[in-house]
């Protein structure tokens, strides 16, 4: 009976690392076109569904490392008003750091292993952990020396809780959240106030 959950366990592990990579090897091949403009020219008129739209977008980009979330974050205030660019991008973020995280989780210690061997950086952050596992996702995001989904998918393998570590990542990310958009969407008035509010912000 053992054997046989093993058996499972690991096939569900190669199926979702298979699912990773072929998100990232089709983000990657298609990484030309992936710019502010056909991100752009791919949302609806229909505010609720260019939302949805741009936060299928942010879950995208949480199984790939070739997409810079300051691109989305900067494009949700380009395609919405300030308030809801920030909801939409409070609610993307939820959704790119949960899913690599549940990878890592899932996909277990070898996974984080594999990460330390190849970013040496990811062994130092670790040395950022203390007892406060909230105090400890914040200030990995805050730092940001590592892509966010290889932080997602680490510390899901090194098998820290989901509950500190969304509410210490969410809060580390926040400042981009609010500023991005404010930026991208003062862009074309940049001399309004509020774009060198949020740029120096």
């Amino acid at each position: 009976m053992q054997d046989s959950h093993k058996k499972i366990e690991t096939g569900v592990k190669v199926v979702l690392v298979l699912i990773w990579l072929t998100f990232i090897g089709v983000v990657f091949h298609f990484r030309d076109r992936i710019t502010v403009e056909t991100l752009m020219a791919y949302q609806p008129k229909n505010l609720f569904l260019a939302a949805v739209g741009m936060v299928g977008v942010f879950a995208l980009k949480g199984v790939s490392i070739v997409i810079y979330s300051g691109l989305l974050y900067t494009v949700t205030g380009l395609l919405f008003p300030a308030p809801l660019a920030i909801l939409v991008n409070i609610l993307g973020s939820f959704a790119m750091v949960s899913i690599p995280y549940w990878i890592g989780r899932k996909t277990g210690s070898g996974t984080a292993q594999y990460i330390v061997a190849k970013y040496p950086k990811a062994a130092a952050i670790q040395k950022l952990r203390s007892d406060n596992d909230f105090l400890f996702g914040f200030l990995v995001r805050i730092v940001g020396h590592l892509p966010s989904d290889i932080v997602s998918v680490y510390m899901g393998a090194i098998g820290m809780p989901y509950g500190a570590y969304i509410a210490g990542s969410m809060m580390g990310m926040l400042p981009h959240m609010i500023t991005f958009p404010l930026i991208g969407g003062s862009i074309r008035d940049w001399h309004a106030p509020v774009f060198w509010i949020a740029l120096c912000g």
